[in-house]
């Protein structure tokens, strides 16, 4: 199987990983601070169990029981599963990040995720947050 390589750059960028007749194995390459908050890449056509995502930290952060947070926005608390984080509003009711209030995740995230920990979620596309000295958005 051929593979492929991208590296990220500074700024937010759009790239589409599309193969036509032969499967490739693509690798998004993301540094620290080259995909931020205020300015996050997106990748389209990134294939679970056959793309790779290299980030300069790969500590999936553990699972865990509901964890009462810094609140941002309505977002209260929250539960990870295998890295997979999930939110709940102020009143412990499950919450779906949605455009108006990604940005209240994202600032959740910098206030209740630390040492280097990545976890994703599920908001119109996987989203991916790494916890660095620069946290990395995806």
């Amino acid at each position: 199987m051929a593979q492929t390589c991208l590296s990220v750059e500074k700024g937010a960028d759009t790239y589409y990983l599309t193969e036509k007749t032969i499967a490739t194995t693509d690798t998004v390459r993301i540094a620290k601070g080259d995909s931020l908050v205020v300015g996050y890449d997106v990748v389209n056509g990134f294939k679970l169990g056959e793309d790779k995502l290299d980030l300069a930290s790969n500590k999936i952060a553990a699972s865990t029981a509901v964890i009462d947070g810094t609140d941002s926005g309505g977002i209260g608390s929250h539960l990870i599963n295998n890295g997979i984080i999930s939110f709940d509003d102020t009143n412990s009711t499950l919450l779906t990040v949605t455009t108006g209030n990604i940005a209240s995740a994202f600032a959740y995230l910098q206030a209740n995720i630390s040492g280097n920990q990545t976890v994703a979620f599920n908001s119109m596309a996987i989203r991916m947050f790494s916890r660095m000295a620069v946290p990395t958005i995806l």
